[in-house]
């Protein structure tokens, strides 16, 4: 009978960091559409390193980025708080590191253990699409 239970709060921990991570990489990805709109239109395109393909980057705006991604992690927040470790933008680049705290399907009292906490990486580069 406890196996099913670990079974079942395995999982659940399982889909709450899918989750997570779904939802931190679509907050990325609406930040990442901040355009720096005067090294777009008035700088030639700045090749990344060889080492990526050698593609150009769309240059990012980080302060908008940084806010639109606050935003949009608001909305999906739900009824768990996700705590921002860390948020990097190098204008080519977002990274997030975040954290939640999530309540397990079934205590476990023999180990006192009633909550869990994910914390993911996620990050996005910008691209141009030729």
């Amino acid at each position: 009978m406890s196996s099913i239970f670990v079974v079942a709060n395995i999982a659940s921990i399982y889909i709450d960091r899918k989750e997570l991570i779904n939802v931190t990489e679509g907050a990325l990805s609406k930040a990442a559409q901040e355009l720096d709109e005067n090294r777009y239109y008035y700088s030639l395109p700045q090749f990344i390193s060889p080492n990526f393909s050698g593609m150009a980057t769309v240059p990012i705006n980080c302060s908008d980025a940084g806010s639109t991604f606050r935003r949009e992690l608001s909305i999906f927040k739900r009824d768990r708080e996700i705590e921002i470790i860390d948020f990097e933008c190098n204008g080519e680049d977002l990274r997030a590191y975040v954290r939640q705290k999530s309540k397990l399907l079934f205590e476990l009292p023999l180990f006192e253990i009633n909550e869990f906490t994910n914390q993911v990486s996620v990050s996005v580069r910008s691209i141009y699409l030729s």
